[in-house]
């Protein structure tokens, strides 16, 4: 193969119409090389009627460069380039992972029955939320199995990801004590909060919020209820005056949610009427964290029907590292939508979707390959 730069913008140009119209193939029809379709159609859109068609990739080198391009090739520098773009992270970011789904054969695949797509490939995620409310991915790291002949990330390790990341992100000093984060919370689930967590936590300075489990947690958890019975819609509170750290039990009556342990750090005990009266019904710690930690669901849930529609893998390749390029690629979609609805704010909110997104998105890459 003979490749030139502008045949691999013009591949990712047509890799982004394809995302953005979502063409997927269905049983019933009658399906004859789904992708070869679909990538002349997006060549179509994007040459249209005026353009001489010398200096375009040919079908045959697209569907190759498909394949072989992998983003996830260079993940530490997408996920640091997504943090090179925040000045300040305000007043939370929120931790969570991913499972996204992929059934082929390979080492990396797990099961989470729990999880929406129950198969697939496990990606560790940190979110914050941008000024106009939408969610932005700082982070995103693939799990490795746990194989002695490949790297193993625990959650300390991840959590101490986070923790850096709260302390460096805009700080062009690179001195946590000039960090322009110090009042950042950081809202994460059971999973990832241990006793290994916790302590560096601590050693961070970092504020938090977190589903902790009873299982992990069993002599504060245990010395919170004190013996007494559970009903349904109680929630108990003690707190630290020395860890500064608030315990909150609660039976939410909600369906499927149960017995819930929230630990939070960097809270303020006030015991005046006034403030009392004003936290009136709400319960200390546990509100605040399903407040911070839905930013994580909603860019999750921005990822449905707009990732690459086509099956990766096939005799001769595997294609798992294909469905993690298309991960890393869907999440770029939705961060670069997101700040860029972020950066014109005159424009009316939803003025345009995401399929006319990638449409005016595939369009500008591949004029800019033609210039």
């Amino acid at each position: 193969m003979n490749i030139t730069t502008s045949d691999i913008w013009q591949t990712l140009a047509i890799q982004v119409y394809i995302i953005g119209n979502q063409q997927k193939p269905t049983e019933n029809v009658k399906n004859i090389a789904p992708l070869r379709k679909a990538i002349t159609d997006a060549k179509n859109y994007l040459i249209g009627e005026n353009m001489n068609k010398k200096g375009v990739v040919s079908d045959a080198n697209a569907r190759k460069l498909t394949t072989i391009i992998n983003l996830c090739t260079y993940e530490a520098e997408i996920r640091s380039n997504f943090q090179k773009m925040i000045l300040k992270l305000g007043d939370s970011v929120a931790g969570d992972e991913k499972l996204f789904h992929f059934t082929g054969e390979s080492g990396l695949v797990r099961l989470v029955i729990s999880k929406p797509d129950r198969v697939g490939l496990w990606f560790y995620e940190l979110c914050c939320k941008l000024s106009n409310n939408k969610p932005y991915l700082l982070y995103s790291r693939l799990q490795k199995v746990d194989n002695p002949e490949l790297e193993t990330i625990t959650c300390k390790e991840i959590v101490k990801d986070w923790c850096d990341i709260i302390d460096y992100t805009g700080n062009a000093t690179n001195d946590c004590s000039n960090s322009p984060n110090k009042h950042t919370f950081l809202a994460c689930d059971s999973y990832y909060m241990s006793s290994d967590s916790r302590s560096l936590l601590k050693d961070y300075d970092i504020n938090y919020t977190a589903s902790v489990s009873k299982h992990r947690f069993g002599p504060e958890c245990n010395f919170i209820h004190d013996g007494v019975a559970d009903e349904p819609g109680e929630h108990k509170t003690i707190y630290n005056d020395e860890t500064k750290e608030l315990l909150t039990y609660h039976y939410d009556t909600q369906k499927g949610v149960g017995k819930k342990y929230n630990l939070s750090r960097g809270l303020t005990l006030k015991t005046d009427k006034s403030a009392l009266k004003k936290c009136d019904g709400i319960i200390p710690g546990y509100e605040l964290y399903k407040q911070l930690f839905e930013v994580c669901d909603r860019f999750n849930r921005g990822l449905h029907d707009k990732s690459f529609p086509h099956k990766r893998g096939g005799k001769k390749t595997k294609g798992d590292l294909g469905c993690a390029h298309d991960f890393l690629f869907a999440c770029i979609l939705q961060n670069t939508f997101n700040v860029y609805d972020e950066l014109n704010k005159n424009i009316e909110e939803n003025s345009s979707d995401f399929k006319k997104k990638c449409c005016l998105l595939s369009q500008q890459m591949f004029d800019y390959s033609t210039v």
